[in-house]
């Protein structure tokens, strides 16, 4: 699975993919937490961590049927697509909570 690179630099590899995701959800999270506690907004912030699950579940499930395609450029593109969600999906909802 990992001797598979679909790119020359950046997230090369779905081993880099699954690194990226995990790291974005934690910090995802954490905020989302901190923004719990802080404004005391909880409905909010259930939202934004069910947001950050699903986007995680869905990269998730995404890169385990995109490793399973034969490397052409149509699952090159399937694995850009995919390692972008996290940044999509993530992101902007950790940088909205944050003071």
């Amino acid at each position: 699975m990992d001797a598979i690179t679909y790119k020359d630099v950046g997230i090369t590899r779905p081993r880099d993919a699954y690194w990226m995701l995990g790291v974005m959800f934690v910090l995802g999270i954490s905020v989302v937490v901190l923004y719990a506690v802080r404004t005391h907004e909880y409905v909010r912030a259930a939202f934004a961590a069910g947001w950050m699950i699903a986007v995680a579940v869905g990269t998730i499930r995404a890169l385990q049927q995109v490793v399973t395609l034969p490397r052409d450029r149509a699952a090159t593109l399937a694995f850009q697509l995919a390692a972008m969600q996290p940044i999509l999906g993530i992101t902007p909802l950790t940088l909205l909570l944050l003071p």
